[in-house]
């Protein structure tokens, strides 16, 4: 039993995910700060983390898993009877649905500009995407707490889900109250990472930005760091899925093994 525990543990989203996040860094660390075969050649943090690269790709697949399994596990819970549960699983597939459309077609960008284009307006980043992700936020919080019965009480949901709430919401928004407080926040971030962390031996964009060394501070926080982040509140996300669907087949098993009684 306790050797069956400690698989599940280990092919759990989040310990999988961090697996292949912890690799990512080692490789990042090692051709970009220790082996540089040329200064203009794109440095592998930014091949990795770009946006719409790798590590985000990987994080679109979580979130496609997470809500694919949270219909299961909102089936199986309705098979045994426990419709506020299931009701619960059903509702965070399509939450976590909505945060994979954001995330993968920039729908805070696209009604920013389509606000601006319709109105003649000239909105900035931060008044154009807040609503969407307010939006998102309190669709989020709704049901998590309309259901807080179903999830509060279990630390085996409630950790992973806090968790994987706080660290997609912080990637996801950061930018917003960083730039708000701090002019300039990720590029003189990454400006100090480079210089301070990494003593100035983390390798740079190309010199065809404009400013590379300037830009190359900003990029790294907006992709490397912010994509590391998300990636990880999804992994959590995922596992709360996860731990629903085993839960949810203990609860068919019992209700069967219940029903079979009474015959």
């Amino acid at each position: 039993m306790q050797r069956e525990r400690r698989w599940y543990r280990a092919l759990e989203a989040h310990s999988i995910i961090l697996s292949i996040l912890v690799l990512c860094w080692i490789a990042v660390i090692w051709v970009d700060v220790f082996w540089q075969s040329s200064p203009n050649e794109w440095p592998l943090w930014y091949l990795l983390f770009l946006d719409n690269g790798i590590v985000e790709h990987l994080a679109w697949l979580t979130l496609a898993a997470t809500s694919l399994m949270a219909v299961h596990a909102g089936t199986l819970h309705g098979l045994s009877g426990q419709s506020v549960t299931a009701r619960f699983w059903r509702w965070y597939a399509v939450g976590v649905m909505l945060l994979l459309i954001e995330d993968s077609g920039d729908t805070s960008f696209q009604v920013r500009f389509y606000i601006n284009a319709l109105f003649g307006t000239n909105l900035s980043t931060f008044a154009g995407r807040a609503p969407v992700f307010g939006g998102l936020a309190a669709v989020m919080v709704i049901i998590v707490l309309v259901h807080r019965d179903v999830w509060f009480a279990d630390p085996m949901l409630r950790r992973p889900l806090l968790l994987g709430f706080v660290l997609y919401g912080v990637a996801s928004t950061m930018s917003i109250p960083l730039n708000l407080f701090i002019d300039n926040a990720y590029f003189r971030i990454g400006d100090a990472l480079f210089s301070g962390v990494f003593r100035g031996q983390m390798a740079l964009l190309p010199d065809s930005f404009a400013a590379a060394e300037r830009v190359s501070g900003g990029w790294f926080v907006e992709s490397a760091i912010e994509e590391s982040i998300e990636v990880l509140g999804a992994a959590f996300l995922a596992t709360v899925a996860f731990r629903g669907v085993r839960a949810g087949h203990s609860s068919v098993e019992r209700f069967t093994a219940s029903a079979t009684d009474h015959e």
